[in-house]
């Protein structure tokens, strides 16, 4: 910002010094107003030159501007696409952490079934054991469900990373 803050400040203080040196010179070197007049006029064209090279600048840097600010929309949409993906990456891991976190859970009531069913043949009836058997094995089809969303949830994963590549 720096650099062209004093660029511009170079360029006007040039075009000032141009101005007052051409209207010194031209005092010096004519000695009535007419004499000077003419000599302006000659530049004339000059003046539509500049006006014209002016506006082209101005023009082509419309253009560059419309160019930058399509690239920069493309860039905003791509990273959009990109932060969407993150979120639904995140949300599958999320969801396979809590399947993972039930799966682990579920085993641990089976194990805890299983030594509870242990401790109830020795001290109690059958029909209480028979219950307790009952309830580790609806725990294990719990778990072999759970397990089977976990490998479909995987399997989901795995296609977002294909598709990625």
């Amino acid at each position: 910002m720096k650099k062209s803050g004093l660029l511009i400040v170079g360029v006007l203080f040039m075009v000032v010094c141009l101005f007052l040196g051409y209207t010194a010179i031209t005092h010096e070197l004519f000695d009535s107003a007419e004499k000077r007049g003419l000599f302006g006029d000659t530049y004339g064209g000059l003046n539509a030159l500049f006006s014209g090279l002016a506006f082209s600048g101005m023009v082509i840097a419309i253009i560059l501007q419309k160019n930058e600010l399509t690239l920069q929309r493309e860039e905003l949409a791509l990273a959009r696409n990109e932060f969407k993906r993150m979120a639904e990456s995140q949300e599958l891991a999320q969801k396979i952490s809590l399947l993972v976190e039930r799966i682990n859970a579920t085993k641990m009531l089976i194990e805890y079934g299983k030594e509870s069913l242990k401790g109830y043949h020795e001290s109690h009836d059958g029909s209480s054991a028979e219950q307790m058997q009952m309830m580790i094995t609806m725990q294990a089809t719990k778990m072999g469900s759970l397990t089977s969303e976990l490998e479909k949830l995987s399997g989901v994963v795995d296609k977002k990373f294909e598709n990625r590549d």
